[in-house]
């Protein structure tokens, strides 16, 4: 009589080899078959093996996004590399990581110094401030942040940084730079390369005051004066930027080609791009036609630009006209300030003001602008202060009268 041979355990790993024995080598064409979570894919090149991912939270890998409760294959390669312990390792390392929405991937350590140099050169080809750009990351980033790791820079490691910069600057410079700084972390957050940008958590800048700086005549007038003497160039410069409302930046680009004479005799300006990073064309009122022949008789034809005049230029000669002028806190923004505040003074339509200015909306306008001149405004406080003379008029003649009516009755009783 035999004996019935008693039924053993399976072996533990007997599902991923029930695989390699279902599918012989090279026949899967399409996907990988899994077992809890670890696939297999016996292709024509060998056998690869592939892990699923869920992430709850989403996630970055290999540089592609993934939205939240995505199940994510991750090949990681030749099977035979591998033994079916270590896979689930391996698949749960990762999963872990997943599910406390940690990076996937363990990435290179990168210094801020070099970072910031590679956003650089990308920022050459898409930024207008380029220069302003590399100033501020070579001279006040890279020796604050520079050695260290892009993922080590922390809340405090800004606090600390904006501090000693608010010792040597003013707020509002202060700001700029950390928006900067701010852009290029947030460059590498969308990268995957850190989690967060410590930037957003810092400490809020204080004790930044609009500026609202309004020429009077008198000294508008002295420094077109004072800039003729010192070079007329430079004064068709301030009063192109006084007619047109355009910034620095925008005039120095204007180009010949810009110059656009409609068939109805009008003639404008336009720019290609802006701050705003939309295109936007500029009437020419007849005192800007008066520039622009001014500046056709002055410029040598081969030259393209309409004011071939460097930055540099403009900032000595500017500063020329303070000290010859004695006309002082002032700037060249000014005169666009001047602009939008005359014609929001003459009845200029806000909204229609947007496209000259090249605002994105009126937020701006009524924030800096209109805020000074809103005829709403002036009427209703006018109106409030005709109410109240009124009735403070009104009042005292009723006492006036009291007082005579008094008179009268104890004038009768003496009687």
């Amino acid at each position: 009589m035999s004996t019935k041979k008693p039924r053993g355990r399976p072996r533990r790993y007997s599902e991923y080899e029930q695989i390699l024995q279902d599918f012989p080598a090279k026949s899967m064409t399409k996907r990988p078959i899994y077992i809890n979570n670890i696939g297999i894919f016996r292709g024509k090149t060998g056998d690869t093996a592939y892990l699923k991912i869920f992430l709850r939270h989403g996630g970055i890998y290999k540089g592609k996004s993934y939205p939240k409760n995505h199940c994510l294959e991750v090949p990681v390669g030749k099977l035979g590399s591998w033994d079916w312990s270590k896979l689930e390792v391996e698949r749960d390392r990762l999963q872990g990581k997943a599910d406390r929405n940690e990076p996937l991937e363990d990435k290179e350590a990168v210094t801020f110094k070099e970072y910031a140099e590679r956003w650089l050169e990308l920022a050459k080809t898409r930024q207008r401030s380029y220069l302003t750009s590399k100033y501020a990351i070579e001279n006040n980033f890279i020796p604050a942040f520079g050695h260290k790791d892009i993922t080590d820079i922390t809340v405090r490691d800004i606090n600390e940084w904006q501090a000693k910069r608010l010792g040597k600057v003013k707020p509002a410079t202060a700001l700029r730079d950390k928006a900067m700084l701010k852009a290029v972390l947030n460059s590498a957050l969308r990268e995957g390369l850190i989690q967060r940008n410590p930037c957003m958590a810092t400490d809020r800048i204080r004790g930044i005051q609009a500026r609202l700086r309004y020429w009077t005549e008198d000294e508008l007038l002295t420094v077109i004066k004072t800039a003729e003497k010192i070079d007329p160039h430079f004064k068709d410069y301030i009063l192109w930027a006084l007619h047109s409302a355009m910034r620095r930046s925008e005039i120095l680009r204007m180009e010949w080609v810009d110059l656009k004479r409609l068939p109805n005799g009008e003639t404008k300006i336009h720019l290609p791009t802006s701050k705003s990073d939309k295109p936007r064309q500029i009437p020419c009122s007849s005192q800007m036609l008066e520039i622009l022949t001014h500046q056709r008789n002055r410029v040598p034809e081969a030259q393209t630009r309409i004011f071939p005049i460097s930055p540099k230029t403009i900032q000595r000669r500017m500063e020329e006209v303070r000290n010859i002028s004695g006309v002082e806190d002032i700037n060249l923004h000014d005169l666009r300030t001047l602009n939008i505040t005359y014609a929001l003074v003459a009845g200029v339509d806000p909204k229609t003001l947007t496209g000259i200015t090249g605002h994105k909306d009126l937020q701006m306008i009524q924030k800096h602008y209109s805020i000074v001149v809103d005829k709403a405004l002036n009427e209703a406080s006018q109106k409030s202060g005709n109410y109240i003379d009124n009735l403070l008029k009104e009042a005292e003649e009723n006492a006036k009268k009291k007082q005579e009516n008094d008179s009268n009755v104890i004038v009768i009783a003496a009687e």
